[in-house]
């Protein structure tokens, strides 16, 4: 499973749409809550808080 932490900023391919947040809590483990800094989806607006799946994310 890949690692993230506190305060990294991370990409994910969210319904084949990048949304760029700044990881708030990454201590859970099926979820990673994060403020969203840019997105092309409207479902995921910039400056809002949203919790994403942990599996969005790709081993590197």
């Amino acid at each position: 499973m890949a690692k993230v932490t506190a305060g990294e900023l991370i990409t994910l391919n969210v319904e084949n749409q990048e949304v760029t947040i700044k990881v708030e809590d990454a201590s859970k483990s099926d979820f990673i809550s994060g403020k969203v800094e840019r997105s092309s989806s409207e479902n995921y607006k910039e400056g809002n808080v949203y919790e994403f799946d942990r599996s969005l994310l790709k081993e590197k």
